[in-house]
């Protein structure tokens, strides 16, 4: 039997079988191999519970699988479960040495799916953000910013709690709305920017596939260098004017092509892939 410790539930139907959800540390099973969703010291309660059950089991030499989903794993902590059978992976291409790359995998899901979405007409926002901005700010004026200046029409919005004052009156005047929460059901496409740290180790934020799931596309930036073979990529503004001005809805037919690239030549995305990697450390 395989434990698993994931306060996130986001991989709990990898193990179709035999598998336990442990959230605490009282009767503890009998385990074939321990899963680890990492929790940070942030989460007291949750990293306490975690602490006792990776002492537990590591001692009893049962192989552990640590999923460092936010890469917060500390050196020290690494050095110490490195003693012991435990296999390591985290969402980036080219970040730790020790760690493998497990990306946020996702469903593959078919045009038969978005048949219940509204269609692009039906969206009242036509590009959108949600995401801190504090190492993203050169990268968000230059596709958000820009394009908002130049095409005042159209509907821009994102949403970040933690941009000064200041900064979200600027934005204001170049009509980009702050919102205090985005439903993608709305929102015809985003550009997924991110920092510059996370375009070179090659991290792929989680949000483009769940924005995908409500009928939005997103448009990769050509700074993210790794995953310009999954997706649509945009370069600057004009691309960007070019989707949201097409006179044909062509959304359905771009998360489509999405789907497909993953399948056809970035399995690594999929659900069956992430399943067999854990499974061999099993």
């Amino acid at each position: 039997m395989i434990g698993i410790f994931d306060i996130t539930n986001n991989f709990k139907k990898i193990f179709l079988e035999s598998y336990t959800v442990i959230g605490s540390i009282e009767n503890l099973p009998k385990l074939e191999g321990l899963y680890i969703d990492w929790v940070d010291r942030s989460d007291r309660e949750n990293f306490a519970i975690q602490a006792f059950l990776l002492e537990h089991y590591t001692k009893k030499k049962v192989p552990t699988v640590v999923y460092d989903r936010y890469m917060k794993v500390k050196y020290k902590e690494y050095k110490w479960l490195d003693k012991f059978n435990t296999y390591f992976f985290e969402p980036a291409l080219n970040n730790r040495l020790g760690f493998k790359y497990l990306p946020y995998w996702t469903d593959l899901l078919s045009m038969d799916n978005f048949d219940l979405l509204e269609k692009k007409d039906k969206r009242s926002i036509d590009l959108a953000y949600d995401g801190i901005l504090t190492n993203k700010m050169m990268y968000f004026e230059g596709y958000y910013k820009t394009f908002s200046k130049l095409y005042p029409n159209r509907r821009v919005v994102y949403c970040d709690n933690d941009l000064p004052k200041k900064k979200v009156e600027e934005f204001e005047e170049y009509n980009i709305k702050k919102v205090d929460s985005i439903d993608w059901k709305d929102v015809k496409y985003t550009v997924p920017i991110d920092s510059y740290k996370n375009y070179n180790i090659g991290y792929l934020d989680p949000y483009v596939f769940e924005v995908m799931e409500q009928g939005c596309v997103p448009m990769m930036p050509i700074q993210h260098k790794y995953f310009l073979g999954i997706f649509q990529n945009v370069k600057d503004y004009t691309d960007i004017a070019w989707f949201v001005d097409a006179k044909t809805d062509i959304s359905e037919a771009l998360i489509e092509d999405i789907y497909k690239n993953i399948e056809w030549y970035y399995p690594e995305f999929t659900l069956e892939y992430a399943k067999d990697l854990i499974g061999e450390c099993f």
